[in-house]
């Protein structure tokens, strides 16, 4: 028989941010998956704190939603 892990709640306060390479905001990493060094899923939640280029990751497919603000304009 297999045990199920337990599933816990975290705050995503209690995650440490990772500030952006190009200085325009910060990331905290909510999930990886399989590892945090080679994910083929993250899930993070963003805060956008100035205006700048679209960062570049090859081979992913992004999403994002806006959770708050006046929202996100792409040119």
């Amino acid at each position: 028989m297999t045990t199920q892990p337990t599933p816990h709640i975290i705050q995503a306060e209690q995650v440490a941010p990772q500030a952006w390479r190009n200085g325009g905001g910060q990331t905290r990493e909510l999930l990886t998956w399989p590892d945090a060094t080679d994910w083929h899923l993250r899930i993070s939640r963003a805060d956008i704190e100035a205006d700048g280029p679209f960062s570049a990751f090859a081979g992913v497919q992004r999403w994002f939603v806006v959770l708050s603000g006046k929202g996100v304009v792409l040119r």
